[in-house]
């Protein structure tokens, strides 16, 4: 981020792009005299608001005189922060015309922002964020098999951060597997399961997935909301 301005991270719904952006942040706040913060743009559906809702985030004077972007680049101009701005896809020409002023106008902002599609500005660096394979066939699966796979270590490397002596084996690497396979592989709902081992057994956890992704709501809040980090 110190030589790219505005990086965008793009991918399918579900592969970890917003959880991805908050660990680059936090990672990363601290080169950044005036922090990071973030933007939730899902909930938002009308494109000329974006402005003046992050204009309010930081207390930018709004006056009958002077537009909203026009209070933000002034108030940002001597800023160094990092702005994440979440869930993009759906206002996607209204957030490129914004990032593009904010560039512009503001040389020590960078932007992180997330989307199913790039930008498409000037300046844009894309990190396309591929799908966590998963095996198709699970079935006596053993645990060097399933390690071959980029979902199964997601998952093993969060429940080993979340459960005390989990180790993936032979005796549950079938189990780990079907449920990644359940969950398509996508980074998310793996990141939300794989704690849920401190509550049940692993084929336990596989078979109550057959409501797909049921079990994983409840108990997960945002990291942190339009505030800096």
């Amino acid at each position: 981020m110190e030589t790219n301005h505005l990086v965008t991270l793009v991918g399918s719904g579900g592969v970890g792009k917003t959880s991805t952006s908050l660990r680059v942040g936090a990672d990363i706040v601290n080169r950044f005299q005036d922090g990071a913060w973030l933007v939730e743009l899902a909930p938002l559906t009308n494109p000329h608001l974006i402005p003046e809702l992050i204009a309010g985030l930081f207390n930018a004077p709004i006056g009958t005189h002077s537009a909203p972007i026009e209070a933000l680049t002034s108030t940002l101009r001597g800023k160094r922060l990092l702005l994440i701005l979440d869930n993009c896809e759906h206002l996607v020409a209204a957030i490129a015309s914004l990032a593009d002023a904010l560039i512009r106008s503001c040389p020590n902002i960078s932007i992180l922002a997330t989307s199913r599609e790039p930008l498409a500005i000037a300046g844009e660096s894309i990190y396309r964020m591929p799908s966590l394979t998963f095996p198709e066939h699970t079935d006596n699966i053993t645990v060097h098999e399933a390690l071959n796979y980029s979902a199964v270590q997601l998952f093993a490397l969060r429940a080993g951060a979340a459960v005390h002596g989990f180790v993936l084996a032979n005796d549950n690497a079938p189990a780990i597997a079907e449920i990644c396979r359940r969950l398509d592989g996508i980074a998310l709902a793996i990141e939300l399961a794989a704690p849920r081992l401190k509550l049940i057994q692993p084929r336990e956890l596989a078979n109550r997935l057959d409501d797909q992704f049921r079990i994983l709501n409840g108990g997960a809040g945002p990291l942190f909301q339009d505030s800096k980090l």
